[in-house]
């Protein structure tokens, strides 16, 4: 073949090594690897998966005693401020425990004891829930009741009821919350 390809049937270098399957219009798949040519690069060029970024980036900060304290500093701060944000929204309807557990998760990546207490954790969380999903389903909303009591007294005493309702222009004196 002279290099050029007919609509249906195989293109050939020059050389003769590659050869690239045609559509029927006449041009290269756009699949993985393929180039505008047609031609289709080797997988090893493929770009490495996030995964191994991380690890090829963090294997470099060992190597130096200055990036691998700031690491581990970044690290702290950025797992710690997750875990925290977490913690205070456990008892509001949302993403609470999976905030705090990916928190952890962070922490985790570095610090064996945040390891330790993240695996503790989910033990006790799935104990409590293969619990609470085994009661009666009166026992359950006795606890979705409980929960709701939670967020209803967290709010109060936050003064966002207060807030709430002279935003509509109520002023119901019982909504204030004691803390001022």
């Amino acid at each position: 073949m002279t290099g050029t390809a007919t609509t249906g049937s195989t293109a050939e270098s020059a050389t003769g090594s590659a050869t690239t399957e045609l559509d029927p219009a006449g041009s290269a798949p756009a699949g993985p690897g393929a180039t505008e040519s047609g031609a289709t690069e080797p997988a090893a060029t493929a770009r490495p998966s996030l995964r191994d970024r991380y690890r090829g980036q963090r294997e470099r900060a060992r190597r130096n005693r200055a990036a691998e304290v700031a690491w581990r500093t970044g690290v702290g701060i950025a797992g710690s401020a997750v875990l925290v944000a977490g913690i205070v929204m456990i008892p509001y309807p949302g993403p609470g425990w999976v905030v705090a557990f990916a928190g952890l998760a962070v922490l985790g990546t570095e610090f064996e004891p945040a390891r330790r207490a993240l695996a503790f954790l989910r033990r006790g969380y799935d104990r409590w829930d293969a619990w609470q999903r085994g009661r009666h389903p009166a026992v359950r909303l006795l606890l979705l009741a409980g929960t709701g009591a939670v967020v209803l007294g967290t709010v109060w005493l936050l003064g966002a009821l207060e807030f709430g309702a002279g935003l509509i222009g109520l002023n119901l004196p019982w909504l204030a919350s004691p803390l001022g």
